[in-house]
């Protein structure tokens, strides 16, 4: 097989999109807050996949906990999103995937110009203004 046989540059770039995901699922990233008191890690979703909370908290106001649990929580997103980002990297700087995401987000840019052309506002007729009535009400 060529580099130019596009079957083959295809099934390459299929496995680079598969392997991408794959390291994509294994993305955790952590955040703490309170000197550790409380700690989050997320998934590359944001969903949190653990949280640990110290005893010494119960001290605390639980709306003093609450913003903790999200200031970690953001902590921890802001380093899986970045973690995926140099993860993405490499499929991002690929010549082909660059063709195919330019073409598919013009195309989509085409959806959406013709999706927000004006449309009339009253559809019984083709105006964007109300009919014209006469005095008379007809």
């Amino acid at each position: 097989m060529s580099d130019t046989d596009p079957d083959a540059a295809l099934e390459r770039m299929m496995a680079k999109v598969a392997a991408t995901q794959q390291e994509l699922a294994q993305v955790r990233g952590n955040g703490e807050a309170l000197g550790g008191q409380v700690r989050v890690t997320v998934d590359i979703d944001g969903r949190i996949a653990d949280l640990v909370l110290d005893p010494a908290l119960h001290a605390l106001h639980l709306s003093d906990v609450a913003a903790a649990i999200t200031a970690a929580h953001t902590t921890a997103l802001s380093w899986a999103r970045a973690a995926a980002s140099e993860i993405q990297r490499d499929l991002h700087e690929d010549p082909c995937v660059a063709a195919i995401a330019h073409r598919t987000a013009a195309g989509g840019l085409r959806k959406t110009l013709a999706r927000n052309e004006p449309q009339p506002i009253y559809p019984d007729t083709e105006q964007s203004h109300p009919p014209q009535v006469s005095e008379s009400g007809w």
